[in-house]
């Protein structure tokens, strides 16, 4: 195994358990959950470190905005998009069932963008030919850059935007009312 493993939950039994096992095998861990004695004694057990989150359920602690990540595909329709619009569109019902549970004290909100410059993008947008008929299908004639994103998300998760949840934005240059 390569990479960083987050364990959300870790202070439960199977995520102990997960964070032993991986320590055990010096596979590097973060580990996630609400207590912080209980994450410090795995923390000192394992040689993990770890990250405190508060209890969204809790009335008392639990105000704030969660952004998730969707894709233009699931309302447009791509081809050869059929997976990531399956797997995203699930994103986009949670958005709205989440919001409908954790509000008001959270909003939970969506982004949807169509192609921006990103590693994924990135074999798609080296393709000269393709890369210059790309932004002649969005009304902005540009493809999106991480920046476009990160300002909708920064917004989304302030209090500038305290009235606004169970969306799907589409951060998209236009790409979804004009013809693919």
């Amino acid at each position: 195994m390569s990479g960083k493993i987050v364990i959300i939950g870790a202070t439960g039994y199977t995520g102990s358990a997960l964070a032993k096992f991986f320590a055990k095998d010096n596979i590097d861990c973060h580990l996630i959950a609400r207590n912080e004695d209980e994450l410090n004694k795995l923390s000192e057990e394992t040689g993990q470190k770890y990250s405190i989150c508060s209890d969204v359920t809790n009335s008392q602690s639990s105000n704030g905005s969660i952004v998730l990540f969707s894709t233009v595909a699931v309302d447009r329709g791509f081809n050869m998009h059929s997976v990531i619009s399956t797997a995203k569109g699930a994103i986009q019902g949670l958005t709205t069932s989440l919001a409908a549970e954790f509000a008001p004290k959270i909003r939970v909100n969506c982004i949807a963008p169509s192609i921006t410059q990103s590693k994924m993008a990135k074999p798609i947008l080296d393709n000269a030919r393709i890369a210059e008929q790309i932004p002649l299908k969005h009304a902005m004639k540009r493809v999106g850059k991480p920046e476009d994103l990160a300002e909708t998300a920064k917004f989304l998760l302030s209090s500038n935007s305290s009235w606004i949840t169970g969306q799907t934005i589409h951060v998209d240059g236009g790409k979804i009312n004009l013809e693919t």
